[in-house]
């Protein structure tokens, strides 16, 4: 996989917004931090939508 693009949003509070289905699908919270990167797939550009790992203190 080749990373084009990346960013971090707040679901719900910044551009992104995911329909409610989906997140609790993903088990998403409406404010989760989520990494958001743009791929090829299959000849094919794809988001990938991933929570965010908790950084320790």
């Amino acid at each position: 996989m080749i990373e084009a693009i990346k960013v971090t949003r707040r679901l719900d509070k910044g551009r992104l917004s995911l329909p409610r289905d989906f997140r609790e699908a993903a088990g998403f919270d409406p404010f989760q931090e989520v990494s958001v990167a743009l791929a090829d797939f299959e000849g094919e550009k794809v988001f990938i939508i991933a929570k965010r790992k908790e950084e320790p203190k």
